[in-house]
């Protein structure tokens, strides 16, 4: 519907044989009596309340001689708005013509009128600055409507004046709800904040002044469905506000209040023009990055579709974006952080094979994990992720470092250890060379490692291994939900440390040697644990191989529980080592003074046996 001012002149009454506009007859009035029938617009749907036009229940009018200067006349009748209709009666001289603006709003509305000495000058202006205590998210009784009429001649018949928005209309909607709630996640209120919004508007000529950055602040979201394109989505935010010059392309944001942690969403060069809404499309809670922005030309007819280009190669940490992990991660170092998680979005990320997580003698958690809806196979990390607390000079010992759903690869060079001089890699061969590895994950010292719903594209290099850890008691290991393409000379988890130890629920394709080995290190006082459970193993055909591997050929595996549960292996050949059939599930080797307080081994599925020794 193209709103538009009708003019129902004298003439065209004449020509239609009747004044009525409606089922009820209008008046006809008195020589020097006007009326106007002031109308908003209705809403896009029936059944909505956002952007009825219902709360705007007060009119402000002004009028003006034919050049625009304003006259002290005030109207004879002015009344309230109801159902999106109210009636202005000026008594004015016959044969002359005027001019008119009218505003229309909510009487609690942040908004003031100023008819100025010229209808030129006549505005109106936002009070409180999209700022304050009382800007809220979500706030129909923010909207507003405006005319202006020129060259009117007084006629004996009444005038309708339909009003426009001088606003663009703002609308985040999510159609993954049920998935958001599935993943135990319960939006509450939302908040926007958009850059560079308008203060002050002129009516006559359509001019804005004034910058300002908005905040419409927590509150509770609409409680209907934005249906847009014949689509039904969950709305979750709507705002108004002016645009600078009645067109632009703003940098805007919504924060979602959850059950959990706040969910932000920054979307950026959106398009936004004066009585269009711009609606902002998607899956918020599950494809973080992905949006459709759609442009509504006067709140019912299309006008232009925009999709939004797919977030790429980009690192997310406290709602700022950064273009590498490691821009990232000497960001948080600057301000100060100790508690790090970062979102990636789709794409590949490269790490420096010089590049560690470090802050110098200071415990730090550190979560690197795929944005909301992102999948591990879209995101592949080209390098390695080193922490280390030895020797002082990395980080503090207790330190963290979380890992979930990215994919890594180890086919480049950029995850090679060359130099294990280089303080972070205590790593020599066994003639006491350095030994050239590439490694996925590499945590050395008393470090909490989890690493969940990863995928490891391991190389056929016979030196590469995807979690390698090194070090002192202190930290522990959980390695969840991953799957290992190892490759057949690649290896998947070599562990020499750790007071728990957890693998489960691990898919092993390929894996050289073994799906996982243990090796020990600490004192005999410590109480330990290792789990190997719910994991599926995959061997190469005619290769030796285990299950977990229990590398204890030093004495230091002392008040050791270990759980071997529920796995299933398959592949691989049966191989006579030293007397003794290899492929296991728990394949040990035993120092003289090793203690194993429990061994517990059941529900596992294979043709292969087991083989824990107390000696060998």
């Amino acid at each position: 519907m193209m709103k538009k001012i009708l003019f129902l002149g004298a003439i065209a009454a004449m020509l239609l044989g009747t004044t009525a506009c409606s089922n009820d007859m209008e008046p006809e009035l008195t020589d020097g009596t006007v009326q106007f029938k002031v109308e908003l617009p209705g809403a896009i749907e029936s059944r909505a309340m956002i952007s009825d036009g219902t709360t705007a229940t007060k009119l402000d009018v002004a009028c003006y001689d034919a050049e625009g200067n304003k006259l002290a006349v005030e109207p004879k009748v002015k009344t309230d708005f109801v159902n999106r209709e109210a009636t202005v009666t000026y008594q004015l001289v016959k044969g002359q013509k005027y001019q008119f603006a009218f505003f229309a709003h909510a009487a609690e509305a942040p908004y003031q009128f100023n008819a100025g000495t010229k209808l030129s000058e006549c505005t109106f202006s936002v009070t409180d600055g999209y700022t304050g205590a009382d800007c809220l998210s979500n706030a129909e009784n923010r909207d507003a409507f405006y005319a202006t009429l020129t060259d009117y001649e007084v006629t004996a018949n009444v005038t309708k004046v339909t009003l426009y928005r001088p606003f663009a209309q703002l609308n985040f909607g999510t159609d993954d709800l049920e998935a958001a709630a599935a993943a135990g996640i319960t939006p509450g209120t939302t908040k926007v904040t958009v850059k560079q919004v308008a203060t002050s508007f002129n009516l006559s000529t359509g001019a804005t002044t004034g910058t300002v950055n908005a905040t419409f602040d927590f509150a509770a979201r609409p409680n209907e469905t934005l249906n847009v394109e014949n689509k039904d989505y969950a709305w979750m935010a709507m705002n108004y506000f002016l645009v600078p010059n009645n067109e632009a392309n703003v940098d805007v944001e919504m924060t979602v209040n959850t059950n959990k942690q706040p969910v932000t969403v920054p979307v950026t060069s959106v398009p936004v023009k004066k009585n269009h809404r711009t609606n902002i499309l998607g899956s918020l809670f599950t494809q973080e990055g992905n949006f459709k922005v759609i442009i509504d030309q006067n709140f019912d007819t299309p006008d232009n579709n925009v999709e939004y280009p797919e977030v790429t190669n980009v690192v997310t940490m406290n709602g700022v974006k950064y273009e590498s992990i490691v821009a990232a991660y000497n960001a948080a170092l600057e301000a100060g952080l100790t508690d790090i998680v970062m979102s990636l979005a789709k794409g590949t990320y490269e790490i420096p094979n010089t590049f560690a997580f470090e802050k110098p003698n200071t415990k730090i958690n550190l979560t690197v994990q795929a944005a909301n809806g992102v999948k591990a196979e879209d995101i592949t990390i080209n390098g390695r992720f080193v922490i280390s607390s030895a020797s002082g000079k990395r980080v503090g010992n207790g330190s963290s470092m979380t890992i979930k759903g990215v994919s890594f690869s180890t086919t480049n060079t950029q995850g090679k250890i060359d130099n294990p001089a280089d303080q972070y890699y205590p790593i020599v061969n066994d003639k006491g060379q350095p030994d050239g590895k590439y490694y996925c994950i590499y945590a050395c010292g008393a470090i909490n490692l989890s690493v969940e719903d990863c995928i490891f594209n391991n190389s056929d290099q016979r030196n590469s291994t995807a979690i390698f850890t090194w070090g002192s008691a202190g930290g522990t290991t959980s390695i969840k939900n991953c799957v290992f393409n190892g490759g057949e000379q690649g290896k998947s988890i070599n562990l020499y440390q750790g007071e728990a130890i957890t693998i489960d629920g691990c898919t092993f394709n390929k894996s050289r040697d073994y799906a996982a080995q243990i090796s020990g290190y600490g004192a005999s006082d410590v109480q330990r644990t290792l789990v190997f459970k719910n994991n599926t193993i995959i061997h190469p055909d005619n290769k030796l191989c285990y299950g977990f591997v229990l590398d204890n050929r030093q004495p230091s595996f002392y008040n050791l529980d270990i759980t071997v549960d529920n796995n299933e292996m398959t592949g691989g050949t049966t191989i006579t080592w030293n007397g003794i059939e290899c492929n296991s599930y728990l394949y040990a080797h035993a120092a003289d003074e090793a203690v194993w307080n429990t061994v517990t081994v059941s529900n596992n599925r294979s043709e292969w046996g087991i083989y824990y020794p107390n000696a060998q």
